[in-house]
């Protein structure tokens, strides 16, 4: 797997709001209206887990989804 690029299995806010496209404040409302995944809490931090990022991102292209 030479040259392959580890992506981060863990994001903040503002990198999920940077690989969205929103300002942060969005994904904060969003998750406040229920519209978006909760983060988690690791080791004092609040994060989301890239795969639910992911998940969510592909169930909008199948449904017009949660946003």
């Amino acid at each position: 797997m030479t040259g392959a690029v580890l992506q981060p299995l863990l994001l903040r806010d503002v990198q999920v709001a940077s690989i969205l496209g929103v300002h942060r404040n969005t994904i904060w409302n969003r998750v406040r209206q229920g519209r978006f995944p909760k983060p988690i809490k690791w080791d004092g931090i609040t994060v989301w887990r890239r795969k639910d990022i992911e998940d969510f991102v592909e169930a909008l292209g199948e449904n017009g989804g949660p946003a």
